[in-house]
């Protein structure tokens, strides 16, 4: 018997599985499920860079968003992105590697196109970047 495997509905583990056929019309295999998501974390764990590199990529992002900010503040008068959005983005970084960038212009796309639609000048893009990055993470767990 598997240590996450599933025999007759039962896991080694995790007991029996939950039976809901009421709700759901068949039964729902708790352990089963439990196991995927558990395989997917360690899969993912395998694709996460070392350590140092994330390191080296997050700092990188911190100094060129960073520039990229007081820049624009000096050139415009005004800043344009603000250094909590560049500070999370490169905590993101270190989970998401370079995938970042694509939760940062993904985030970038969904919250200019909201304020498009909603007739506004600026936006927050912390949530968007919050949105984007979870939605990255979860299809590099169950997409790759």
């Amino acid at each position: 018997m598997a240590l996450f495997g599933t025999e007759m509905g039962t896991s080694a583990l995790l007991g029996p599985a939950i039976d809901v056929p009421a709700l759901f019309g068949s039964a729902i295999d708790v352990p089963a499920l439990f196991s995927r998501v558990l395989f997917a974390e360690v899969v993912l764990l395998y694709q996460l860079p070392p350590l140092g590199f994330a390191l080296l990529e997050a700092l990188v992002v911190l100094v060129v968003g960073s520039a990229f900010e007081l820049s624009m503040r000096r050139l415009r008068g005004r800043g344009g992105l603000g250094l909590g959005d560049v500070k999370y983005l490169s905590a993101w970084t270190l989970l998401l590697g370079h995938h970042a960038l694509y939760a940062f212009a993904l985030a970038c796309l969904c919250g200019a196109l909201v304020a498009l639609v909603r007739h506004q000048r600026d936006f927050a893009l912390g949530p968007w970047i919050s949105l984007c990055s979870v939605f990255i993470y979860c299809a590099r767990v169950f997409f790759v």
